[in-house]
């Protein structure tokens, strides 16, 4: 049974990391983040 709750565990964090995707939201977070910065002015 430890090796269905390793595939198991292991499906749940590739699912997770998949949907989460932390590389595609990177561009999005820049654009975000420059676009303030072009409002509000320099810090």
């Amino acid at each position: 049974m430890s090796w269905l709750d390793t595939t198991v565990f292991l499906s749940t964090f590739i699912t997770l990391i998949v949907i989460l995707d932390p590389p595609g939201a990177i561009p999005i977070f820049l654009a975000a983040s420059s676009v303030r910065a072009f409002v509000t002015g320099p810090a």
